[in-house]
């Protein structure tokens, strides 16, 4: 199995296997990823009925954009003055 964050490519192959309807279980082992894993990606960006690569996608990019250690001068634009 992978351990890696899942790509636009993954997203757009796991919506097409959706409306293929294949079970989560089904894509997982296609796509070589945990059931959950795709299970997670599933529930969290609209579901079987309303899964949409490109906000899944968009979604993951402001998630791992948020994540780490946050700039001093970013936070606190004084710092640059003093």
């Amino acid at each position: 199995m992978k351990y890696s964050h899942i790509c636009l490519e993954e997203r757009e192959q796991i919506f097409a296997l959706i409306n293929q309807g294949k079970s989560i279980r089904g894509i997982s082992k296609l796509l070589e990823r945990s059931h959950s894993t795709i299970s997670r990606e599933v529930n969290r960006c609209g579901g079987r009925v309303n899964y949409s690569p490109s906000k899944a996608e968009r979604h993951a990019e402001q998630q791992n954009g948020s994540k780490g250690r946050k700039r001093l001068v970013d936070s606190n634009p004084k710092v640059l003055l003093e």
